[in-house]
């Protein structure tokens, strides 16, 4: 769905173009010359319409007059183009506006910049890259002028220029997870006011979308978790990130800390740290906390292991204190992580960089 000026465009993939004007009121209705069928379609910052994948063929696209929108018929006396063909892919997943003059369209496998032009072409469609293509439909969005998106075992940026999103940590983990079979339910949103990118996709196994994976654009930093919602959009019209879920409800996002006058447990787990490559043991000593903001007592439990294949103990919880306090620590383990936690009334905390006081102990393995 996308806003054309007062109406309401919507296309349900392999479906038409619906319109729904608020001066007329009640229910959609196919927009008059639009092709019978897409894949998709977007609005460019020329108000023209680009319907992708239309007539049976799904590397072909099309769009009306600039000044009519129910005019998708090529004359000399009009801007519409019903049969431009890209090559590169087999089929055209989407496309979006980054600037004006200039959009992105993707394949499965290649990525194509779309650029408005002042003669009878009316756009110039070149390609940009391969093997970077789009896994879903709405699997990219857009952040001030670059646009981040997720392919095919890779996630990409595109601010001028095409690069790969670093994701060594991640990258692995994340795509042997995904459910293949349902990646057209991948929302990719954004969090403008922290700088992030939110991924929202369905692990295999599940029966609708359950996860979410974090990237922090500018510490480069990925995070991941468990959510159930369906859709995205980051705040504009209104104060605060939307969002839906499989049941049809709207949530609102970052607006408080409890539901409904109950607490919302929180939590964040560090990944595990080792000396020598995890050959020389560790005795944990002491936690040096670091918050920007802390309401309220939270719970820190350190997590040992000695082989990285082995289920982590767990010991605590020690109490951190919102003076900050140094927290004595007597453990000992071939790998270190912790996790801190949060679950009552009006507990809040924003993490900075935490420090552990860790010693080399004990023999090196043989």
């Amino acid at each position: 769905m996308e806003a054309y000026g007062e109406w309401l465009l919507a296309n349900p993939r392999g479906g038409s173009l619906y319109v729904w004007d608020p001066a007329v009121g009640g229910r959609a209705i196919t927009l008059y010359g639009a092709p019978a069928a897409m894949l998709s379609f977007f609005i460019t910052a020329e108000r023209y319409i680009v319907a992708l994948g239309t007539a049976g063929d799904s590397m072909q696209m099309a769009w009306p007059d600039q000044l009519d929108p129910n005019a998708w018929v090529a004359k000399t006396t009009n801007t519409a183009n019903q049969s431009r063909k890209i090559i590169g892919g087999n089929f055209i997943v989407a496309g979006g506006q980054v600037r004006n003059q200039t959009s992105l369209i993707w394949t499965d496998t290649n990525v194509f910049l779309h650029q408005w032009r002042t003669d009878d072409l009316v756009f110039t469609t070149t390609g940009l890259a391969s093997k970077c293509g789009l896994i879903g439909p709405n699997a990219f969005t857009m952040m001030g002028e670059s646009v981040y998106w997720v392919g095919d075992g890779h996630f990409w940026e595109w601010d001028g220029g095409l690069s790969e999103i670093p994701s060594d940590e991640i990258n692995e983990w994340f795509f042997s997870r995904l459910d293949r079979s349902q990646t057209d339910k991948i929302i990719v949103g954004s969090i403008a006011p922290f700088n992030e990118l939110i991924i929202l996709y369905q692990e295999t196994g599940e029966a609708e979308v359950g996860h979410y994976l974090l990237y922090d654009i500018k510490d480069k930093i990925w995070s991941t978790g468990t959510v159930q919602r369906t859709a995205w959009s980051d705040r504009g019209l209104f104060d605060s990130p939307m969002a839906t879920d499989s049941a049809g409800a709207i949530w609102d996002h970052e607006l408080g800390v409890d539901g409904a006058g109950a607490a919302i447990p929180a939590w964040i787990t560090a990944a595990p740290i080792d000396i020598d490559a995890g050959e020389q043991a560790l005795d944990i000593m002491g936690f040096l906390p670091n918050f920007a903001r802390q309401t309220g007592t939270l719970s820190l439990y350190v997590l040992t292991r000695q082989r990285a294949a082995d289920t982590p103990t767990s010991s605590g919880p020690f109490s951190l204190n919102t003076a900050g306090d140094t927290v004595d620590i007597r453990e000992a383990g071939r790998m270190a992580g912790y996790k801190i936690q949060s679950d009552a009334v009006g507990g809040d905390f924003r993490l900075g960089v935490c420090r552990v006081d860790v010693l080399a102990g004990g023999a090196r393995r043989p």
